[in-house]
């Protein structure tokens, strides 16, 4: 994936509230943290995300990126087009991102997952 994100200028995930029905139960299926949030982050990329689950804890809406309301196709384009013409903002909620996601998990998986996206 670091060569993916090394191409890319802005990082969208858009996950929902699933509910499922298994075998007589039911439950809610939902990100929970989104690895791929702190790797698109690493790699100092903005995200456009829905607000759901654990995507929260990842990207703080307006500061290394923009939270969207769970299925608002509208809003997470006007966002993206938003970081497209402004640069300035783009580059700054990336670097935010960058330094968040290094400060916050700093374990040694995290760290070399950081290296290795560096």
């Amino acid at each position: 994936m670091p060569a993916h994100f090394r191409t890319a200028d802005i990082f969208l995930h858009m996950p929902i509230h699933l509910e499922k029905h298994e075998r007589g139960s039911s439950y809610i299926h939902t990100e929970t943290m989104g690895r791929c949030l702190c790797e698109a982050s690493a790699s100092g990329l903005p995200i456009v995300a829905s607000r759901v689950g654990g995507v929260p804890e990842i990207v703080q809406d307006a500061e290394t990126g923009f939270l969207v309301p769970e299925r608002d196709y509208i809003t997470a384009a006007n966002r993206l087009v938003e970081l497209i013409h402004n640069s300035t903002t783009r580059l700054a909620m990336g670097a935010k991102g960058r330094t968040r996601v290094i400060n916050r998990f700093n374990d040694a998986p995290s760290k070399a997952l950081i290296t290795l996206l560096s």
